[in-house]
């Protein structure tokens, strides 16, 4: 909710959905992003989480990104895949390669943890992310031994230093898991 009230047109209005069509917001959001990364100021660990079907959070989550990693922060996206048409499929695939594009342009591996809501349904999507975020925070938390922030940043930011062996930025897969088991 305050995340939306910052995402408004020249007008002051807040914007609504996109209705699936990624263009119809991306230069407002785009505007507003520097604001909106000032308001809501990155942590050690930015968790970005959105479906890239739609068209809403299929064009925030790149332009966010796109600025957290302009100011090096650590970013891990759970991307909630929900392609149940051809325009979702569309956005989907649209969705990652503008992703895949921002990790490249900054040189980076963008972890991302992939949830796929044709399995089990939104409901079991929203549990496991409902898991995953406080195994993730947890990490930064500053309470597992021998983990400072600077561990949790080179560990997340790990193929920078594979760049120089020859494997590249881009996306990289993230499976995230806890003794209990949650993924």
């Amino acid at each position: 909710e305050k995340f939306m009230e910052v995402i408004t047109d020249e007008d002051g209005k807040i914007l609504q959905g996109s209705g699936s069509i990624r263009a119809s917001n991306y230069n407002h959001i785009k505007a507003k992003m520097p604001n909106i990364v000032h308001r809501f100021a990155p942590t050690d660990l930015n968790i970005v989480i959105c479906s890239g079907a739609g068209g809403s959070g299929s064009t925030i989550a790149p332009v966010l990104i796109d600025q957290l990693l302009a100011a090096e922060q650590t970013v891990v996206l759970i991307y909630v895949d929900s392609g149940s048409n051809l325009v979702h499929v569309t956005n989907t695939m649209n969705t990652l390669k503008s992703l895949n594009n921002i990790a490249l342009r900054h040189n980076v591996a963008l972890p991302v943890v992939w949830q796929d809501n044709s399995r089990g349904g939104e409901a079991a999507v929203d549990n496991n992310i409902l898991g995953i975020i406080p195994v993730l925070s947890k990490v930064v938390s500053g309470e597992v031994v021998a983990l400072d922030v600077i561990d949790v940043r080179n560990f997340f930011n790990y193929m920078r230093f594979d760049l120089l062996a020859g494997f590249g930025a881009g996306l990289a897969m993230l499976e995230v898991t806890d003794t209990a088991g949650i993924k």
